[in-house]
C-alpha cells in the first residue's frame, strides 16, 4: 500500500518500516522497565490503539 502511494519509492518504504521497527523495541524497552498494569487487558487495548487509529489515517488517504 506503501509502494502504490509513493510510486514505487523503496527509500520512503525503509525508512516506515525502521520508524515501525524502533518504536516497537522502544515500546518493549519501556514497558519492561514499567512492568504494565496490573489489569493486562488494559495494556493490550491500549497498544492496539495506534495500529487502529492509523489504520484509520490510512483509510482516509
Amino acid at each position: 500500500m506503501i509502494l502504490a502511494r509513493t510510486d514505487n519509492n523503496a527509500t520512503v518504504l525503509g525508512k516506515i518500516s525502521s520508524a515501525a521497527g524502533l518504536s516497537g523495541v522502544t515500546g518493549t524497552i519501556i514497558l519492561s522497565i514499567w512492568g504494565g498494569y496490573k489489569r493486562r487487558i488494559n495494556g493490550f487495548l491500549l497498544g492496539m490503539t495506534g495500529p487502529g487509529i492509523s489504520k484509520i489515517v490510512f483509510g482516509f488517504a
